[in-house]
């Protein structure tokens, strides 16, 4: 999957699907946070495309899914405090 969607970005997450993320430029530049911010936190920032020379690095890109969902895992379970707190 190639994609600047950061919905694209993260179904492609959970269902364990090679994705290279193409950061958007200009206006809309500035939503590309969110997507960077996932992946760096997920450890998958190799994944973005920063010029057009980088087809070969993506197609070579390993993705270590077992590191990848345990820390969506993670998120998920720190989503899960957070809402217990707020709802009590």
């Amino acid at each position: 999957m190639v994609t600047s969607s950061f919905h694209g970005i993260v179904f492609s997450i959970l269902f364990n699907k090679k994705f290279a993320f193409v950061p958007l430029k200009g206006k809309r530049e500035a939503t590309n946070n969110r997507v960077l911010d996932l992946l760096s936190e997920l450890d998958c920032l190799s994944a973005t495309v920063i010029s057009d020379s980088d087809h070969e690095r993506l197609k070579s890109t390993e993705y270590r899914w077992d590191s990848i969902n345990q820390g969506i895992k993670m998120k998920v379970a720190d989503s899960k405090k957070f809402l217990d707190l707020t709802l009590k």
